[in-house]
């Protein structure tokens, strides 16, 4: 009657291990320096305005080189192009749902430049659940 139990405790003590393992194994978003470093290019949506130092959650976009930027539950702009599209690839390995941002620069026109809000900030991205 015991051996079930004791039994049953390995094998869920193994299975935890391998998931932790696997888990480590993923590559973090937070420790790849050419994401974490690079400016991501912000285009507004129409008759949104960007400011210096706003705070916006990147989501992956419908496109594969496509990140939209979210204030709350409204998309406030969006970016396109390799430097997205690597982010967006880097997002779906690590298991990234959503990414912090803040705009560094706007320029007269309106188009602005973010980057990601780093670990040591206290401003994490959200994982996806598993």
């Amino acid at each position: 009657m015991g051996d079930k139990i004791l039994t049953g405790q390995r094998t869920h003590r193994r299975r935890g291990r391998e998931k932790a393992k696997d888990e480590l194994g993923r590559p973090d978003l937070f420790s790849q320096p050419d994401i974490i470093e690079r400016e991501y290019p912000v285009t507004p949506m129409p008759g949104e305005k960007l400011n210096d130092c706003d705070v916006f959650v990147v989501y992956r976009g419908d496109q594969p080189d496509r990140v939209n930027f979210v204030r709350g539950t409204h998309l406030v702009g969006y970016s396109t192009g390799e430097a997205a599209a690597r982010l967006r690839e880097a997002m779906t390995e690590s298991g990234q749902e959503a990414i912090r941002v803040r705009v560094v620069k706007v320029s007269p026109f309106g188009f602005g430049t973010a980057r990601i809000v780093k670990e040591d900030d206290g401003d994490l991205g959200r994982k996806a659940s598993a």
